[in-house]
């Protein structure tokens, strides 16, 4: 049963960067890097590690929606996005174990540093958030669901530059999860301020 909490402050703008990071949807489809999109990179034996956590984008459109029109998740959803945001992470920091350690160059300790940051980060704002009251310790779910996606994003931002087929740089999708990851980050803030 749904619990009658208030909309969060900044409901409205909140509503709007859904709909901006809505944009996260359209990166599964569009060529991240070396003219591979997320799609085309799950159904591939050692790419889907890496695909995976793009697809959470509906997901946390759904959640964030449902917070800034409720102030809260029910319990089930609150229950999903922690476990699916669980696997995201775990499966982020599993493709750590093929790799060669040290890593080679600054790119390659990027890609290593950048996502652990990301989810160090990430895992204190999600504790200090459902320590609070209010809106934003009923966000925590889809915080957890962003820092998933944000980890990811840092390590295949930082992991595959270089490997567009167009440029020097990232596929048209890349710029698509940039785009994502900076709404997101603003959803986030949004969040933290509406208590």
């Amino acid at each position: 049963m749904e619990s009658t909490s208030r909309r969060p402050q900044g409901a409205s703008t909140h509503l709007a960067l859904t709909v901006a990071g809505l944009a996260g949807v359209a990166a599964v489809f569009l060529p991240f890097a070396a003219g591979v999109s997320p799609l085309q990179a799950v159904v591939d034996s050692d790419l889907w590690r890496y695909a995976a956590p793009f697809f959470l984008a509906p997901l946390i459109a759904v959640a964030t929606r449902h917070w800034a029109l409720f102030g809260t998740l029910g319990r089930r959803e609150s229950m999903l996005a922690y476990i699916v945001s669980g696997a995201s992470i775990l499966g982020t920091l599993s493709m750590y174990a093929k790799w060669e350690y040290p890593p080679d160059g600054l790119q390659m300790q990027l890609a290593v540093a950048l996502p652990i940051a990301v989810l160090i980060i990430g895992g204190i704002g999600l504790r200090q958030m459902r320590k609070g009251a209010g809106s934003p310790k009923e966000y925590a779910p889809a915080l957890a669901l962003q820092v998933a996606y944000l980890s990811n994003a840092a390590l295949c931002l930082a992991g595959f530059y270089g490997e567009s087929l167009f440029s020097n740089g990232w596929g048209v999708g890349a710029w698509v999860v940039i785009w994502t990851c900076l709404v997101y980050l603003g959803q986030i803030a949004l969040a933290r301020r509406a208590g």
